[in-house]
């Protein structure tokens, strides 16, 4: 997730925090905190201007790795973005003879996978996919990495095996 400066202000507080709070986090756990901070000094921001708070920032308060894709999903629809589809969906996942092993075994998940998960991009042989979604409003592109089988799109709870490793948001429309 591409994260924006963050005030001088706001670094010198977790600078100051720092100093007291034992030992020093990973950088991943840093990048983690400052990510939270940034989110959440957004959303005061845009409450104290009296417009809605930015969907990145309600975005970053809502969504992690590891999380289960119905739960990411249904995250990700609820603040307003929208599935973004790919004409290459069904030679990315399936490969270049689609149409043919597709017309042949229509039975098969992954002939299945495009139509059912409309933001599914790619997916590779070893169970990583990728999804985009869109926000119409600003034109920023949500972009998701996902580990197991995608025919656990929808399964619900701890039923899931497909799960979310990665997320970020390009402000600018991917081509």
């Amino acid at each position: 997730m591409k994260v924006p400066l963050l005030p001088f202000s706001l670094l010198l507080s977790l600078s100051l925090n720092a100093c007291h709070a034992g030992p020093a986090p990973t950088q991943a756990s840093a990048y983690k905190q400052a990510s939270m901070a940034s989110a959440a000094a957004s959303t005061e921001r845009s409450r104290a201007r009296g417009r809605q708070p930015d969907p990145t920032a309600l975005l970053s308060d809502k969504l992690r790795s590891g999380m289960t894709y119905n739960e990411f999903r249904k995250v990700v629809l609820d603040q307003g973005w929208l599935p973004k589809g790919d004409a290459q969906c069904m030679a990315n996942v399936v490969g270049g003879n689609y149409e043919k092993l597709c017309s042949a075994h229509p039975e098969l998940a992954s002939c299945r996978a495009c139509a059912e998960v409309p933001e599914l991009s790619a997916c590779s042989g070893d169970g990583h996919c990728q999804v985009h979604f869109a926000q119409e409003s600003s034109g920023a592109v949500l972009e998701a990495n996902t580990y197991g089988p995608i025919s656990d799109w929808n399964a619900p709870g701890e039923r899931s095996r497909l799960t979310v490793t990665e997320w970020q948001v390009d402000a600018k429309p991917a081509h």
